[in-house]
């Protein structure tokens, strides 16, 4: 679990970037927000690292995100007639 550390008297940095896709973040109103986007057609696990720096301390995390496929279903009907 994350600390609960302030944005605003913290700093972040992404230290390890992911392989298979983008990680960003983002100082939202006080709170850090990291966002991944995997590549197009991706599907797997992947992983990044990053670092949390306070006035005194240092923390560290390795973020893992796993992207399943979504079922999307259709239905073609036919030779119905109205």
């Amino acid at each position: 679990m994350l600390p609960q550390v302030s944005a605003n008297s913290s700093e972040l940095l992404i230290i390890n970037s992911p392989m298979s896709g983008v990680a960003m973040y983002d100082n939202n109103n006080g709170n850090w927000e990291i966002t991944y986007r995997p590549k197009p057609n991706f599907f797997g696990e992947d992983n990044f690292s990053v670092e949390v720096k306070t006035e005194s301390l240092v923390y560290q995390y390795l973020i893992s995100v796993e992207i399943v496929p979504r079922k999307i279903r259709f239905f073609i009907i036919l030779g119905y007639r109205f």
